[in-house]
């Protein structure tokens, strides 16, 4: 199978984890029974659509976990969750209907998870291999793929007339070293499929997240399974960053990390690490905007959400 082929069978792999994680996880029961249990996240969705972040002016719609910080009642489990379901919901008001199925929103992060953690991991192996140039004996490469006549050995040398053996016998045991070189090769790629597919196995089947999954799954637990998602792709993108290091998947890094911030507090510690752990690429001017770009993130946390949390944590 060619890369692109490759590449396509991991989306392929990536919808049906997603998809067979919240099914067998019974987070979607019946049909129309895919949405959460808590509103809140649903309500922090309406007030972004609203251009708001307050989820009422109202001090009666106090409930549980909230709390009323400038002026407004505000939820306490952050804006990443409510952030990736709204273009879902954006894209439902446009179709004129209302009411992402959550669960769907999140069956589409653990796809692009999934999708993520197999790039990182198998990216090296679906790339095509360069083709092995073939010797030509008195031409050149150029020559003979432009059509061009390949030149014929002297006469009374090694390599014509009567040095046809020599010839033969050379040929052979340059075809089996090629032939146990790949076969060595193809070997070696084998152990390496398997060891990257238990790694794989491992963090998407990690048993503590997919007993997560099967408990009630109130907000508390959506919160964490989504923080569990952001560190999946901050490793995805840390190993997709030594393999193939760029200016632009280490300013992605950071931003991811910085935003991880915003699905859980606690993220901002894991990205940090992740971000500062990894040497500058190029040079330190681009380390130094990256680690900018990481702390920028982090304080655009809004300030009624950081108050929120520091009121519900004490």
């Amino acid at each position: 199978m060619n890369g692109r082929g490759v590449r396509w069978l991991w989306v392929y792999e990536a919808v049906v984890y997603g998809l067979g994680m919240v099914l067998a996880a019974g987070l979607i029961s019946a049909w129309g029974q895919w949405y959460s249990q808590s509103k809140h996240h649903r309500a922090q969705v309406e007030a972004l659509l609203r251009g708001e972040l307050a989820l009422s002016k109202n001090p009666a719609d106090l409930a549980h976990d909230l709390c009323w910080s400038e002026g407004g009642v505000h939820q306490v489990w952050g804006l990443g969750v409510p952030l990736w379901r709204l273009p879902f919901e954006a894209a439902t008001r446009l179709a004129g209907t209302e009411g992402f199925p959550d669960m769907l929103a999140l069956a589409a992060a653990l796809g692009l998870a999934a999708w993520a953690v197999l790039r990182a991991l198998f990216g090296r192996l679906a790339q095509a291999p360069k083709p092995h140039a073939s010797p030509h004996v008195g031409g050149n490469d150029s020559q003979a793929g432009r059509g061009g006549a390949v030149a014929e050995p002297p006469p009374h040398s090694a390599l014509s007339g009567g040095g046809g053996a020599g010839l033969d016998s050379g040929s052979v045991a340059l075809s089996r070293g090629g032939a146990e070189a790949l076969h060595a090769e193809r070997r070696a790629n084998a152990t390496t499929v398997v060891w990257l597919s238990g790694a794989a196995a491992l963090v998407l089947v990690f048993p503590p997240f997919v007993n997560l999954l099967q408990t009630r799954f109130d907000i508390y637990e959506e919160v964490i399974a989504y923080e569990y998602l952001v560190g999946l792709g901050l490793l995805a993108g840390l190993i997709a960053l030594v393999q193939r290091p760029s200016s632009g998947r280490y300013w992605g890094l950071c931003a991811l990390a910085g935003l991880g911030g915003l699905v859980r507090p606690t993220l901002v510690f894991h990205g940090a690490a992740v971000s500062h752990r990894y040497p500058a690429i190029g040079t330190d001017r681009v380390a130094v905007i990256g680690r900018a770009g990481l702390v920028a993130s982090v304080s655009w946390r809004p300030a009624p959400a950081w108050h929120c949390w520091g009121h519900s944590a004490s």
